[in-house]
């Protein structure tokens, strides 16, 4: 098979299996929203310099993110699958371009493999199918590492300067851990094959200058704009608390069996649960000798992997997203064990994973979705006279975060710069605080459960309460305690009423 001809056909396999049933909101979340509100806000307010999420601004991130949001919405319309549309469009190009790197280090079907089970890994396909940074970010590491390969074997200056084009890009998706990732696979590659040269012709200090233009305008503009609020929170919660959180707790190391899973062992389980089904491989992949073109490429693939999973397994934060930066090398290791075989057997399981993905998102999850959060959102865009009124949660069984991207995926019409989106004015009410919330002077707006209604909140008060909408939704079970009702077909059992309520009737 031709090369152009793997890569439009990767480019349309994931297009179908990211973006299929893209804009349904069964499977979210949460930072989602984050993103969605701030980039819509830009397009009301006019500011592409500060996110802000509602009144509050986010300092969290940088902003190159929240422009590509902002661009999709601007050229696709104001709604969730425009903004997811930006994982799908960078996890197809970190496929591409993880198929154009293992054709420089394997032949074309181990190519086609390693690109095919990055785009089937669970946690690579989860992530390409949300409004979140990450997929984006490794784009952005995976082309960079790209660039510099390429610029290494054919020795070219103007690949290099590329590479740290992207970085610079990288460090305005998701601050320096582009760069540290980065420097941290070429310094491995360079000590373990032994080409010290390679730091004399990677023009490092052009590069550096480069990164430099690209990252510093944007967090000089934000000083300049608010001054030493910017600069306390970028010093003091993103520099110092997180460089001091990073550090291990050498005292644990007394406790080392507690040590080891803490610390050591925390990203094994991950691994395999993230990189699920090509995880089954792994063992027999890590130690099976990588079948490359040259012992560089194996020594690249190998600084990649283990220097990704030691820095991660080093430093004290952990996160699951973390171990997409390792999904590239991963999958190059994977497809490698079957390297000079038949490849219709993984090419199969390709194919079956891709469906049971489609149909999970496609029909499965849709249809196990009991619509009470869109129901209760949909009426409360009808009965708030004010974006300032306040909702409450009552009962575990609702989620705070998905009841923001619901209303915010409802209220998608434009507003004034100094307008509220729907989703700010809403909490959780913790025990005790329920029935003061109820009897507040303000109309407010309640979800709960009607077996939390009826035991937390008194008879005198439910007289003076209104019921605005009851709709039945799924309980929250252990499996233990699901698989009687599972085993006995009894779905009705496993569902229960829920109330939207309110102190005051609309006037």
């Amino acid at each position: 098979m031709k090369v152009y001809v793997a890569i439009i056909l990767l480019a349309l396999g994931c297009v179908v299996l990211f973006g299929f049933n893209l804009g349904d909101l069964s499977l979210l979340k949460g930072d989602e929203n984050y993103y969605f509100s701030s980039a819509r806000r830009m397009i009301g307010d006019g500011d592409w310099i500060t996110p802000r999420y509602h009144h509050h601004i986010r300092y969290e991130k940088p902003i190159v993110y929240y422009w590509v949001v902002a661009l999709f919405l601007k050229l696709f319309g104001t709604s969730w699958l425009a903004a997811r549309m930006t994982s799908v469009l960078f996890g197809t190009l970190t496929v591409i371009t993880t198929y154009l790197l293992a054709l420089r280090f394997f032949n074309k079907k181990t190519a086609l493999l390693s690109s095919s089970m990055l785009a089937t890994s669970f946690l690579f396909f989860q992530y390409s199918r949300l409004a979140v940074i990450d997929i984006t970010f490794l784009f952005l590491v995976t082309i960079s590492l790209f660039l510099f390969l390429k610029g290494e074997r054919e020795n070219k200056r103007g690949f290099f300067l590329l590479s740290y084009l992207f970085i610079g890009l990288s460090i305005l998706a998701k601050g320096p851990l582009g760069l540290i990732i980065f420097f941290l696979v070429v310094a491995a590659y360079v000590i373990s094959a032994r080409k010290y040269d390679i730091f004399g012709r990677m023009n490092i200090i052009p590069g550096m200058f480069i990164i430099l233009v690209i990252s510093l305008p944007w967090p000089i503009l934000m000083y300049k704009i608010h001054g030493q609020e910017y600069l306390n929170h970028i010093w003091g919660i993103e520099a110092v608390d997180k460089a001091v959180g990073s550090i291990l707790n050498l005292s644990d190391v007394e406790n080392l069996p507690g040590f080891i899973i803490r610390y050591l062992g925390y990203y094994i389980p991950v691994v395999v649960f993230t990189f699920a089904p090509w995880s089954l491989c792994l063992p027999l992949g890590l130690f099976k000798r990588l079948e490359t073109k040259r012992k560089e490429d194996r020594l690249f693939i190998l600084s990649w992997f283990w220097g990704v999973f030691l820095f991660f397994t080093i430093v004290s934060f952990k996160h699951t997203h973390y171990m997409l930066l390792l999904s590239v090398p991963l999958s190059m290791i994977v497809a490698n064990i079957f390297s000079g075989k038949r490849i219709k057997l993984p090419l199969s399981v390709v194919g079956i994973t891709a469906i049971v993905y489609i149909s999970l998102t496609g029909f499965i999850l849709p249809s196990l979705n009991d619509g009470a959060l869109k129901a209760f959102s949909l009426t409360l865009t009808s009965e708030m006279e004010r974006q300032d009124q306040e909702v409450g949660i009552a009962s575990r069984e609702f989620n705070l975060k998905k009841l923001g991207i619901y209303l915010n995926n409802l209220a998608s019409s434009p507003y004034e710069p100094s307008g509220d989106d729907l989703a700010q004015y809403k909490l959780v009410i913790k025990k005790g605080r329920l029935i003061p919330f109820l009897e507040s002077k303000e109309r407010v707006f309640c979800l709960i459960t009607k077996r939390d209604y009826i035991t937390s909140v008194p008879v005198e008060l439910q007289r003076r309460l209104y019921i605005l909408e009851k709709t039945p939704m799924w309980k929250r079970f252990k499996f233990k305690s699901a698989l009687p009702y599972i085993l006995d077909r009894d779905w009705g059992g496993m569902k229960q009423e829920a109330y939207l309520i309110s102190n005051q009737m609309r006037p």
